[in-house]
């Protein structure tokens, strides 16, 4: 079976996001990686699995519409 392999770039242009950003993500641990030299890959079932947090605030229960 191949696996597909995205470089930061990549995934942050899918994910409509910096590279920083993803660079990030990566040393926090919230997205998975591996490290190929000096280049991270995503695999497609690592950023599958990846499922951002909404931005902004969450909405209450009470919030008046």
């Amino acid at each position: 079976m191949e696996r597909t392999f995205y470089t930061t770039r990549e995934v942050a242009e899918r994910l409509g996001v910096t590279v920083d950003w993803v660079q990030r993500l990566i040393r926090n641990q919230t997205l998975r990686a591996e490290r190929f030299g000096h280049i991270w890959l995503i695999s497609e079932e690592n950023l599958e699995r990846f499922h951002p947090k909404p931005a902004g605030r969450p909405k209450t229960k009470g919030a008046i519409p």
